[in-house]
């Protein structure tokens, strides 16, 4: 596509409704811009600075700021990097982002024939101050002086993972799951914690210990052992929790290098842990304790009256399926 057939597709954009406009300008960066120039890149022995210059100055004359936050980060990068003039760094990121999965149009072959395209190359980052950036040609190059929020991605790292199995025996709650941050790895030092918020503002903190997860490697591709350290599991005494009596929410936390994300825990369950939510309350201590769910696995528990405690468990069970 010539410069002047993408400026007139670039322009008729502006004739849409807001939220079409802005998905079809995602398009036309993606496809049109970015696409583009990786089969350039491919195809080409030449290295085309002077067409990236162009485009630069199209995506800053024609698309608007932030337009391209929502597109995959090697894609938004390069946007980025077209605005701002970044054309070397920009070239070699789209030659980077053709690596495995653009084939040349020009006729080549391999001696021993078959093909050369396997799959994406992984996205590098570097954490640094609790903050994650795409590391990326250009990133803290002297060469180009380009600023670090070209490269920042926190918003794309966020907490991942189930909660496999809850078995609550005694004053002993025992959690089982997986716990990470998207397109970070799984490490073995990183932290793993539960928090019990419980009501009154209280607050009960428990560490979990992290595992390794076989079933979580994958069989080949950049992302093998990514997450081979995504499990944990952990064992929390309850007995502080009796003390105040009320609903206690839980919430995992992860810390890897200090990016620290956190979710409720459960909100995405296996089978055994769902399991564990249709088993009946226990009266541990003089309350009546019960797992639930609430957009998350929580814990409730209740008071229970002298009369109330002198009724055996499995008398007051068959009572309430009576009432």
């Amino acid at each position: 596509m010539t410069e002047a057939t993408l400026a007139q597709r670039l322009s008729g954009v502006d004739e849409l409704p807001e939220d079409e406009r802005d998905e079809a300008l995602r398009a036309l960066l993606r496809t049109d811009i970015h696409d583009a120039v990786m089969q350039l890149t491919v195809d080409s022995d030449e290295v085309l600075l002077d067409e990236l210059r162009e485009l630069g100055e199209l995506i800053r004359t024609s698309v608007p700021d932030g337009t391209e936050d929502r597109l995959p980060v090697r894609v938004r990068v390069f946007v980025r990097l077209l605005r701002r003039g970044a054309v070397e760094p920009a070239w070699t990121l789209a030659h980077d982002n053709a690596s495995g999965v653009i084939r040349p149009t020009r006729a080549t072959s391999m001696w021993a024939g078959g093909s050369f395209l396997t799959s994406r190359l992984p996205l590098p980052t570097h954490l640094e101050n609790g903050r994650v950036y795409a590391w990326l040609p250009g990133f803290r190059d002297p060469r180009y002086g380009v600023p670090d929020d070209v490269y920042a991605i926190d918003a794309d790292v966020v907490q991942r993972g189930d909660l496999d199995l809850v078995q609550l025996r005694g004053r002993s709650l025992r959690l089982y799951g997986t716990a990470y941050l998207g397109l970070l790895e799984a490490t073995p030092h990183g932290r793993v914690a539960l928090s019990f918020e419980g009501p009154d503002g209280a607050v009960h903190r428990v560490d979990a210990v992290r595992v390794r997860r076989p079933d979580h490697v994958k069989p080949s591709g950049p992302d093998l052992t990514r997450l081979a350290w995504a499990g944990w599991h952990a064992e929390a005494d309850i007995t502080p929790l009796l003390a105040v009596p009320g609903t206690w929410r839980i919430t995992v936390e992860v810390d890897e290098q200090g990016v620290v994300r956190g979710r409720p825990l459960g909100r995405s369950r296996g089978p055994l842990a769902d399991a564990a939510l249709q088993e009946p309350g226990r009266q541990i201590g003089g309350r009546a304790v019960r797992l639930g769910n609430e957009g998350g696995l929580v814990l409730r528990i209740a008071r229970m009256s002298p009369a109330v405690r002198a009724i055996p468990a499995p008398l007051r069970r068959a009572l309430r399926k009576l009432r």
